[in-house]
């Protein structure tokens, strides 16, 4: 199993928000609610919920990655989360 890009799908009330790094820039596309993202999205889907308080501080390290971009809309701010499997693992330990 490879890991090697993350990005995140953002429900919104009316709209899916679609949130990709990659090397020279971030793409944001924003997109109707009838459209198939289970159908769309290429290797594997994990969901889940965040409640991050507004005045929350992150501090970064290093380049900006598509797993800096990730963690930055998740309110990660574990600085040894680098490689997406790292915060494929992360994630996974946070579920209750």
């Amino acid at each position: 199993m490879g890991f090697d890009h993350v990005y995140a799908i953002l429900r919104l009330s009316n709209s899916w928000v679609k949130v990709s790094h990659n090397f020279a820039y971030t793409e944001v596309q924003v997109i109707p609610l009838g459209w198939k993202w289970a159908d769309a999205v290429d290797g594997e889907l994990q969901k889940f919920t965040v409640d991050i308080p507004y005045n929350q501080k992150r501090y970064g390290f290093g380049a900006m990655t598509c797993v800096e971009t990730v963690k930055g809309l998740l309110g990660i701010s574990n600085w040894r989360v680098v490689t997406p499997k790292q915060l494929r693992r992360y994630i996974d330990g946070q579920k209750t």
